[in-house]
């Protein structure tokens, strides 16, 4: 069994870029950027050997 975390990277309703647990409703950080998004998707998921991914 694998205890990794995947973070999603997503646009939200406030045109803010979200980082989210994958399958979570709610954002464990929003930022003005994408790049700032992705940065810290990846910091969250490499502590739990997971991945960072933008969603579509």
């Amino acid at each position: 069994m694998s205890d990794a975390i995947n973070y999603v990277v997503v646009l939200n309703a406030k045109k803010k870029w979200s980082v989210k647990k994958e399958g979570s409703r709610c954002a464990t950080a929003t930022f003005d950027t994408q790049e700032e998004a992705m940065a810290k998707a990846t910091e969250l998921a490499s502590t739990s050997g997971g991945e960072a991914k933008l969603s579509e």
